[in-house]
């Protein structure tokens, strides 16, 4: 008899060597042509291996016959009867070949490959089939090898996308047996004791407003062999920072699994053109879905801008200003500049200028939940009013000649703020206790980390930096790549920080260990100065000559 073990419907060999190379393979198991009417059945078994060698790859797709398989063994069953002992066939380089005797009948052949000799180690494909073995005659025996799989491993055509840009993509599921051979073709895939298994593939968006938002897609994915082992991904150009994609294993004994994560470059996805003769300046997200920004204008221009996340702009008269920030009270505050005053706007745009007359060259400013407004005065002064007692001033004078330009609130409780012509960062109680400490250059610009530190940006220096408020005489500073230029900071959603380059009309983006990642601004106008996130997630920045711009990530 002739047993042609198959591979989910291929034969044996030829099927199993597929995508190997070495051309096509056989096993037999042949009884001898005049064993007459004797109740057993001399069988010859022969499996051709795959030589390694005759592969371009260590880790091409063997098929179910790797060129890893040392040792066969194999069991006959008798109907009716007790499973005889498993003979062990070894395999030299490229076949596995021994006698067996089998019972003429009704026989079970439970047949196992593993990547050691002697029947031992790891089993890399097993097959059983029910056949009747008749005497005196060439007998055919088809046997469906199954793969055993020891590790499910994803993996993406493409590992990242350009953020903002609808695009596709594919997911690859590959199982891979004891030896790390990649397994193709037909059959079922099986655990060592041979239980049938089900891999299905979850994925988690990580697109700054929560999981499950629809940005990515996946297609259906339930495996239970290798005939489908693919998966498309779409995606549809949203705010994005990553999607990671988890195999689950079923049925079986627990399976190592090795994930994968598509993740998304930074894009400059658009400029949007300002109302003509306006000059935006700062920018903040505000509490109506909508970015806003303060800003001056040429005759004719808008000072007060709201954008939409799809870039459509409503301008506001009022007073010249710098700095903007979101009360507690909903509207926003912005200073006026070289006025000396602060001002105020409903979502709605009304206007209400001079709320308070503080005097000085008003800059940076931030609201405090008790309704405290603090405000960095460029003549040299850290200057605090609140939104319901505009009149009551309280000027707390930094040191001469400093210009504090920017001020936030720390999380350690404190205000801090920048000393451009300095050589320091401050930090001020809120009982207005100034304390300075020094940076090795003048600061612009701050933000609160993801890292809880007090970020900062250096002009003069080109670098951006940090200080730790538990240990304030901690300072870390990173040059920029290319010099820099760097003016405003702003703490991403992504646990990087983002910051503008004023001159060099670039957005940089720096991890909390100094890595850098520069996006040109080739059709910026002017000079970039300040940056948010936007309600979408997205980055939103001000160019002074007359333009919002959106980056996705």
């Amino acid at each position: 008899m002739t047993i042609t073990s198959r591979l989910a419907g291929a034969s044996l060999i030829a099927g199993m060597l597929a995508g190997c190379g070495g051309g096509s393979t056989s096993g037999t198991l042949t009884p001898s042509p005049h064993s007459g009417t004797s109740a057993t059945s001399s069988v010859t078994l022969n499996i051709v291996v795959p030589s390694p060698a005759s592969v371009s790859s260590a880790h091409r797709t063997p098929q179910y016959v790797s060129a890893a398989t040392k040792s066969a063994t194999v069991t006959i069953t008798p109907a009716g009867g007790a499973a005889g002992a498993p003979v062990v066939v070894n395999c030299t380089l490229n076949a596995c070949t021994g006698t067996i005797t089998a019972p003429v009948g009704s026989d079970t052949f439970d047949v196992q490959l593993l990547d050691q000799p002697g029947g031992t180690g790891n089993v890399l494909s097993r097959g059983s089939t029910v056949n009747t073995i008749v005497a005196n005659q060439s007998n055919s025996v088809n046997l469906t090898f199954d793969p055993v799989v020891k590790t499910i491993k994803l993996a993406l055509v493409t590992s990242s996308l350009p953020a903002g840009t609808a695009a596709t993509d594919t997911l690859n599921i590959t199982a891979q047996d004891a030896q790390g051979m990649i397994i193709i073709g037909p059959g079922s895939y099986v655990d060592a004791a041979g239980n049938p298994l089900t891999i299905t593939v979850a994925k988690t968006d990580d697109n700054h407003l929560g999981a499950g938002s629809g940005t990515t897609t996946l297609g259906p994915v339930s495996i239970t062999g290798p005939s489908n082992t693919s998966a498309p991904i779409t995606y549809n150009g949203g705010a994005m920072n990553a999607t990671a994609y988890t195999a689950t294993v079923t049925g079986g004994a627990a399976i190592a699994t090795v994930p994968a994560t598509l993740t998304f470059t930074p894009t400059l996805v658009a400029m949007y053109p300002a109302p003509a003769n306006s000059e935006p300046a700062a920018i903040v997200a505000g509490p109506d879905g909508n970015l806003w920004t303060i800003g001056s204008a040429k005759p004719g221009g808008k000072t007060l801008l709201k954008i939409s996340t799809s870039g459509t702009f409503t301008g506001f008269s009022s007073m010249s200003g710098d700095g903007i920030a979101v009360g507690p009270d909903g509207k926003l505050w912005f200073g006026g500049f070289g006025n000396g005053n602060v001002s105020n706007a409903t979502t709605a745009g009304v206007v209400t200028d001079n709320v308070a007359a503080v005097g000085g060259f008003t800059e940076g400013m931030t609201l405090l939940a008790d309704g405290s407004i603090w405000i960095a005065d460029t003549t040299g002064r850290i200057v605090k009013t609140s939104i319901s007692a505009p009149a009551t001033i309280f000027a707390y004078p930094t040191s001469a000649g400093t210009y504090p330009n920017s001020i936030k609130l720390g999380p350690d409780g404190n205000l801090w703020f920048t000393e451009y012509f300095g050589t320091s960062i401050a930090r001020i109680t809120t009982g207005g206790t100034i304390t300075e400490f020094d940076t090795g250059g003048g600061t612009t610009n701050l933000a609160v980390g993801p890292d809880n530190n007090v970020w900062f940006t250096q002009r003069v220096m080109n670098r951006v930096g940090y200080i730790l408020p538990g240990a304030p005489n901690t300072v870390t500073t990173f040059p920029i790549p290319g010099g820099g230029d760097p003016r405003g900071i702003v703490s991403g959603p992504d646990g990087n920080l983002w910051f503008t380059e004023q001159a060099n009309k670039k957005i940089g983006r720096v991890s909390t260990t100094g890595t850098f990642t520069i996006i040109d601004v080739p059709n910026a106008v002017s000079e970039l100065l300040s940056i948010a996130v936007g309600p979408d997630g997205n980055l939103w920045f001000t160019d002074y000559g007359g333009a919002i711009g959106k980056i996705v990530w």
